[in-house]
């Protein structure tokens, strides 16, 4: 190349930098075409023309000229790392990972190449090694806002929250306007509860960059948290509108309609997002979420499978899948199911909610593992806790019931007479209620049984739980546990000295922030105490309380009414089809093979699981007309139908509870077998209570026998059944206030662990009219 030649081309280079400078990226990108026309041989002009194609959003085509920078130029550590950074752009993290490796290999210690090393590693979730590259580049340049920003992403990403805000708080101080530091604080403080302080740093953070989408999507999750749902939605449209494809802001906005229980429009959100970002499988799981909280079971269950397909390892897909394939008594992957899901659990992973669990194993080992695999996951407490040891002193201590269930639920079912009775001269009693309205007899029932009733729908979880401190509640009952519409996370910030577990979940939570697990002996057996985070309390009766004023409707309709046939016996099980194991329908075939005309009632009368149980019938030798599915009913009229049962069958290892004590009331014994879980053993603890425990039977075999011996005999099934009505009056099952009294004894107990600043022990309630306490 000529001397005029090489002078030409730097000119044309010096241009290309000035056009690029100013903005004029095409103007920039022609004057360094004509340079490397020149002198294509020149690894700084192809590097250069590298760097225009990445401010044009041509990245793909950068890369070919990074490439050839260093062909020209082996040792050109610059180019290597910018062929990184532009790989890492386009989301090639491990690819890029190599050539931030390579520029280290050719000049060790170069700082742009350790940072850039940081966030390949970040980006593929080595959060750990990413630390370290970062705190090799800030021992270089320990001033850099940027790099102190980089390594807050990283502290978020291992959930060391307080060392992320202190280096985000750090890189402020050095840059005052640093939108992603301010971003970053305002996450580490929205993990930490600190959603007050979050929404004054995303508006910073917006301040400081107007255009900011994530800002704003940030914002919107700050305001949806604090309940200001309409301010949300107006933060999640500004993300959107500054950023259309922005499929995150898409599903965030989706998830607040969700919670709100706005499902149609939460599955049109998520649709976007799946427009904006096609591969988005976290848009593909949303959606099969929404679909099953709307009871779209047959879309959710092939949503959910997609997601599956794609992500083999997404967080508890396989045990909805298997929750909602068991609801619909398909079994063909039933082995399969239990053992690898139970399998995974064991090896520590994300696999199945606790509440979907019990149905898969009645294993308490298994159980206390998934739950505390679920609680560390979703409950992770970021927040100092909101009571510190105070003590209180009332005259009365203080009790707070905490549910979304009190309406027409079966825990108002059952404990409406227990809130009516508790002794008001001793305790003082709350209601903590929250979700959707209901204004029928039950609700109104229960929410008027308690000294003081609280709606925290509107509530945020800190909000609540700062109610309740600031009620000074003494012992708070959370009676959902980790089901539907649950929210342990007003648990989780500790707002009381003591918290139980109680009812609504039938296992551990698995939780350090809960104390106490109400059970009984037969439960929760001498030994059991290993299977449950939480300490357990043993009633001396039966862990469940009941209400004895509760009524059916005084019609019991005619057999035909409800599909039953005129004669035979009516042998039925009215619990969730997901509780049917296949041996158990097996063993149910076999008891009605060997009572001749009677039939199986079961509920919920929906068509796949029709089908699929009569084909499984059928494959049995048992003609699929002899199952009888039932319609939905009103509480009080399905109490009336069940008096046309003869026996009632309990499901293994997810025992029937409320479904149990429902079928005694009316007057229709319960054949059980026990398990070893808690949620295996509540029908056998109620046969226990009402006095019946020769329905308890020790295996399937025995089970088997015994309902055929009853269904073959008249005299005797006659018998049961009026022992039963006996019993039910005179037996502790249906006592509530021989109950009630057992259960103040044991918040007495607690309380005065509490008062004395002890930590919560195992406490066993002693049968007797003023059901004193002992602990251990």
């Amino acid at each position: 190349m000529s001397g005029k030649a090489l002078g030409h081309a730097r000119a044309l280079h010096k241009l290309s930098v000035r056009h690029a400078q100013s903005g004029r990226f095409h103007e920039a990108l022609q004057s360094v075409d004509q340079a490397i026309g020149l002198a294509p041989e020149n690894a700084e002009l192809h590097f250069h023309r590298a760097e225009v194609l990445c401010a044009m959003g041509r990245r793909e085509q950068a890369l070919e000229d990074y490439r050839e920078a260093i062909a020209l130029r082996p040792d050109y550590a610059e180019a290597v790392n910018n062929l990184g950074d532009t790989l890492l752009a386009l989301g090639r993290a491990a690819e890029a990972l190599a050539q931030f490796e390579r520029a280290l290999e050719l000049r060790p210690g170069f700082l742009l190449a350790l940072n850039n090393r940081g966030n390949a590693l970040q980006a593929l979730g080595r959060h750990d090694a990413a630390l370290l590259s970062y705190d090799r580049a800030l021992a270089q340049e320990p001033g850099s806002a940027d790099i102190l920003n980089n390594r807050a992403n990283a502290l978020l990403s291992l959930r060391r929250l307080e060392e992320a805000e202190a280096d985000s708080r750090k890189a402020l101080a050095l840059q005052p306007g640093h939108v992603e530091a301010l971003l970053n604080l305002g996450k580490a403080q929205f993990a930490r509860s600190r959603f007050d302080d979050a929404l004054r740093s995303f508006d910073a953070a917006i301040a400081a960059g107007p255009n900011h989408a994530d800002a704003w999507r940030h914002r919107g999750m700050a305001l949806a948290t604090l309940r200001r749902h309409q301010e949300a939605w107006s933060s999640y449209e500004r993300a959107i509108a500054l950023k259309p494809d922005f499929a995150d802001a898409w599903i965030a906005s989706g998830v607040l309609y969700s919670e709100l229980a706005q499902f149609d429009k939460a599955i049109k959100c998520y649709r976007q997002a799946l427009a904006a970002q096609p591969g988005s499988v976290s848009a593909k799981y949303h959606i099969a979420d929404a679909l099953r909280k709307l009871e779209k079971n047959d879309e959710a269950l092939a949503a959910l499978e997609e997601v599956l397909r794609l992500d083999p390892d997404y967080d508890y897909v396989r045990g909805q899948l298997a929750w909602l394939r068991r609801q619909r008594c398909d079994w063909r992957r039933f082995a399969a199911d239990c053992d690898g899901i139970v399998a995974s659990v064991r090896a520590g992973k994300r696999v199945a909610e606790p509440f979907e669990f019990l149905v898969l194993t009645d294993n308490a080992g298994d159980q206390l593992q998934c739950a505390r695999s679920w609680s560390q996951h979703q409950l992770q407490r970021t927040a100092l806790p909101l009571w510190r040891g105070e003590r209180y002193r009332h005259d009365r201590p203080r009790i707070a019931y905490v549910s979304a269930d009190f309406r027409g639920h079966p825990i108002s079912y059952l404990l409406a007479g227990l809130f009516e009775q508790h002794d008001r001269a001793r305790f003082e009693t709350f209601g903590i209620g929250f979700g959707a309205e209901d204004r029928g007899p039950v609700a109104t029932r229960v929410t008027q049984a308690f000294e003081h009733f609280v709606d925290i729908t509107a509530m945020n979880h800190i909000d609540a739980a700062r109610m309740l401190r600031e009620h000074e509640i003494d012992i708070a009952v959370d009676l959902m546990g980790y089901t539907k519409w649950s929210r342990p996370g007003i648990f989780m910030l500790r707002p009381c000295p003591v918290q139980v577990n109680y009812l609504g979940l039938p296992a551990t939570m698995g939780a350090e922030f809960m104390d106490y697990f109400i059970a009984d002996p037969f439960v929760a057996p001498a030994g059991a105490d290993p299977g449950y985070a939480e300490k357990l309390v043993r009633l001396p009766d039966s862990f469940q309380g009941n209400d004895s004023a509760r009524r059916g409707a005084e019609r019991t309709p005619a057999k035909a009414e409800v599909g039953l046939p005129a004669h035979g016996v009516v042998f039925c099980s009215f619990n969730n089809s997901a509780k049917i194991t296949p041996q158990t329908f097996g063993v149910w075939m076999e008891i009605l093979r060997g009572v001749e005309h009677s039939v199986l009632w079961i509920y919920p009368d929906h068509a796949a699981l029709q089908e699929n149980l009569r084909r499984e019938a059928q494959a049995r030798g048992v003609d699929g007309s002899r199952l009888v599915f039932a319609a939905a009913a009103h509480y009080p009229e399905h109490l009336a139908r069940l008096r046309l049962a003869d026996l009632f069958l309990d499901t293994l290892p997810f025992n029937a509870g409320a479904t149990a004590s429902d079928a005694l009331w009316s007057g229709v014994p319960v054949i059980t077998m026990p398990g070893e879980a808690f949620a295996a053993r509540m029908a056998g603890s109620l046969l226990h209570a009402v006095g019946m425990p020769e329905l308890v039977t020790s295996s399937l075999e025995e089970y088997q026998a015994l309902a055929i011996r009853l269904g073959r005999n008249p005299e005797l099934l006659t018998a049961t059944k009026a022992k039963l009505a006996r019993n039910r009056l005179t037996q502790p099952l249906f006592d509530t206030g021989r109950f009630r009294r057992h259960l103040e004894a044991a918040y007495l107990a607690m309380w005065e662990r509490a008062q004395r600043g002890e930590p919560p022990a195992a406490i066993t309630v002693q049968a007797a009219s003023s059901a004193t306490s002992t602990t251990r």
